[in-house]
């Protein structure tokens, strides 16, 4: 009994014990503070942010915060670390650096980070690299300059401010340093220098490139420059902006716009052109002319409209809800997007009617083809019953290949409407309504071979049958087209 005892009172103390580590583990649950990060880089990681320098790196990037080691900055009586920038769009500093020639800049940019008691300070490293002959490669350029450098180095706060700047041949200055705010009185002698200030015209550019994506990747190309505006404003550091002899052209690639990046120009200040031809001073006596650095690309599958200054979808495209570019639909009552028909080489476009068309005029063709690009979609001209089929040949598919057949009652006629060529997938069948996708086009049947041998193009064949008849679907079209020429009369798109 007192064994029993004893071991009761055990039980009731481990449980009492159990409980109450139970809620210490809880209370400490509730007051576990964060982590502070250890080490350096981890801090500086940790402080950076990277939308105060959205309008400073005029690019999509983020930072490769790899440790690269602290370094000190004679200049600026410091050390800093300095990171890599990771562009994460196509768009990038160096997508025209295939093109640049003698006298242009590379241009590209580093994160450094600085420390201030506890505080660290952030800046863009932003270098123009001079090309010294065409074709040589860039250099891999840090705050402290490499002897062969030749070029300008700037340090950029978030604020866009240039607050340091260095011009550079051969790795040695051949002006005196540039500094500004939080830097201006490192050096009490530098500090004293008079800046040289002149009021200039700022053109305020903007480089559109187009992107797209296809069998070969991402391609993106340059298609013009927009001004966006002009102002007047007071520049003090012009002399250590990039100097350029061949016109004003922002960043792009095409025309004569070749340069890249901030410039400053010696000009009769009119509106800028790639047909101006001008030459670069330093001379505060005459008319100067600053021009920024943005870059932007219209979102994926749009193009730049010079015109109407504005991103849209391309020809036979229209943006949806939500901002993407989707195929535009035909009128309801045609297959395809503006439809044409598609010519026979040996029977021209008559050999793609419906009638003795072909061979002179004794070949039957019985449908209409209509041009058509692999892959785009195919709208039912009626509301009626979808069936799917394929039509064999040798245990092969042949002739009509994968085709959808549209069963309707039109005027107390039974018309069946069949849409050849198409691939396999996504054909649709059962209850169907005018205007509804059916499938998509293919090259399937003898579409295939025709196309290879060259004697018709991608198409869409349409067989229209009235109670059973093969007749010619040109007038269940909603699109006029003249069944004499096969040119279209009257588009309704």
């Amino acid at each position: 009994m007192k064994n029993q005892k004893i071991a009761n009172y055990l039980k009731t103390g481990i449980l009492f014990l159990g409980m109450i580590l139970v809620f210490n583990n809880c209370q400490k649950e509730d007051t576990i503070e964060p982590i502070e990060p250890n080490s350096v880089i981890e801090k500086i990681q940790s402080r950076f942010k990277k939308e105060d320098f959205k309008g400073v790196i005029p690019y999509k990037f983020d930072v490769n915060w790899k440790d690269n080691g602290a370094q000190y900055s004679e200049e600026l009586k410091t050390s800093f670390y300095e990171f890599d920038i990771i562009y994460t769009s196509g768009l990038t500093p160096h997508i025209n650096d295939s093109k640049k020639v003698k006298g242009n800049y590379y241009n590209s940019y580093k994160v450094i980070a600085t420390k201030d008691k506890e505080e660290y300070n952030f800046y863009a490293l932003r270098v123009y690299e001079k090309i010294s002959e065409t074709g040589n490669s860039i250099s891999k350029v840090s705050f402290n300059a490499p002897l062969n450098f030749n070029g300008l180095i700037h340090l950029v706060d978030k604020e866009g401010d240039m607050v340091f700047a260095r011009k550079v041949e051969k790795g040695e200055n051949t002006i005196k340093n540039y500094f500004n705010k939080e830097f201006k009185e490192l050096d009490p002698i530098k500090s004293k220098v008079d800046e040289n200030c002149v009021d200039v015209v700022t053109y305020h550019l903007i480089d559109w490139y187009k992107k797209w994506n296809d069998a070969e990747g991402l391609h993106i190309e340059y298609t013009s420059t927009q001004l966006i505006s002009t102002s007047v404003e007071s520049i003090c550091a012009y002399v250590y902006l990039p100097d350029y002899d061949n016109g004003v052209g922002g960043s792009g690639g095409g025309g004569g716009g070749t340069t890249s990046g901030v410039g400053v120009y010696k000009t009769d200040c009119t509106a800028p052109t790639n047909n101006v031809k001008s030459k670069s001073s330093y001379e505060s006596d005459g008319c100067v002319v600053k021009v920024t650095e943005e870059v932007d690309e219209c979102p994926e599958g749009m193009v730049y409209n010079a015109d109407l200054k504005d991103c849209e979808c391309p020809e036979g495209k229209v943006e949806d809800s939500t901002g993407k570019c989707v195929d535009k639909k035909p009128c309801v009552g045609d297959p395809v997007l503006n439809p044409e028909v598609a010519p026979q080489t040996n029977s021209g476009t008559k050999g793609g009617m419906f009638g003795k068309t072909r061979n002179g005029g004794t070949q039957w063709h019985k449908g209409l083809d209509l041009k058509n690009a692999y892959g785009k979609p195919i709208y039912a001209l009626y509301s009626g019953a979808g069936k799917i089929a394929t039509q064999y040949k040798r245990g092969k598919v042949d002739g009509a290949g994968h085709y959808v057949e549209v069963t309707s009652t039109l005027n107390g006629k039974t018309v069946k409407m069949l849409y050849f060529h198409m691939q396999q997938n996504n054909r649709i069948s059962g209850t169907i309504n005018a205007g509804d996708i059916i499938g998509y086009q293919g090259d399937s049947g003898n579409l295939k071979n025709a196309i290879s041998q060259g004697h018709s193009v991608s198409h869409l064949h349409i067989k229209a049958k009235e109670n059973g008849i093969d007749v010619d679907p040109i007038p269940y079209l909603k699109t006029k087209i003249d069944p004499n020429t096969g040119q279209v009369t009257n588009p309704c798109n």
